[in-house]
């Protein structure tokens, strides 16, 4: 979506390298994305895609250049801290990780409180929210299982939404998918974008989903980011 050019980096990367097992995956990234914005994270399997979306929401440690997400330093943030980054953040696995052993509403609520959300009302609030947004009000009391893939992911966008966030990241959200529930998530994707000024960063492999919702590319190739659109003064 269009962004207004005051609009803040809610991502913003300068030099950065990201290491996976004391192994550098990427080096010298630079990257901003601003507020409300959309953009695709493309690449090769194995290019470091995920391993970027991971550095964002502190899952990999940042050890070389600067790097905000959300208004939050992550060379200084601590571990014990990760929790109130997570909080401006709404993350999209691909394999949905749901808890196999409660119900959608107590998968949503054990999220909620794992982020220091304990008010019993407000809890309740989200959840019905949330489940309403993705047209899922009607199935809190499901268990995973009992959902098709399609209405697992729209769970799971939920779960990301539960702290409204000001960021989604989406690793590969519709590559268990068949096409038709693949663009339905996308059109999902896009509503939330546009009609809460989320920006969402996605990693995908699905080019016709690219083509016929075109927004800015970003390529992971060679160890770097590419990114025309990129830029520091």
């Amino acid at each position: 979506m269009p962004t207004n050019a005051n609009s803040m980096d809610i991502i913003s990367m300068r030099d950065v390298s990201i290491y996976q097992n004391d192994f550098q995956v990427l080096r010298e990234v630079n990257l901003r994305l601003k507020e409300g914005e959309f953009a695709y994270l493309i690449g090769k399997t194995g290019s470091g895609k995920s391993t970027l979306l991971k550095s964002l929401y502190g899952a990999l440690p940042i050890i070389a250049g600067q790097a905000q997400v959300a208004g939050f330093d992550l060379k200084k943030l601590k571990t014990s801290k990760l929790y109130i980054l997570r909080r401006s953040l709404g993350i999209v696995f691909q394999d949905f990780q749901l808890l196999t052993d409660r119900s959608i509403v107590k998968n949503l609520e054990f999220v909620l409180r794992a982020t220091g959300i304990t008010d019993k009302a407000d809890i309740n609030m989200r959840i019905s929210n949330v489940l309403t947004l993705v047209n899922m009000n009607d199935k809190g009391y499901k268990m995973p299982h009992q959902l098709s893939g399609g209405e697992q992911q729209r769970i799971v966008i939920a779960r990301a939404l539960l702290n409204r966030p000001k960021l989604i990241l989406a690793d590969e959200p519709t590559g268990n998918l068949d096409p038709d529930t693949s663009d339905e998530i996308m059109r999902l994707l896009i509503h939330i974008n546009k009609n809460h000024n989320t920006a969402i960063l996605m990693a995908t492999h699905n080019y016709q989903l690219i083509e016929k919702y075109p927004f800015r590319l970003i390529k992971v190739s060679g160890g770097k980011v590419i990114d025309e659109d990129t830029f520091f003064s």
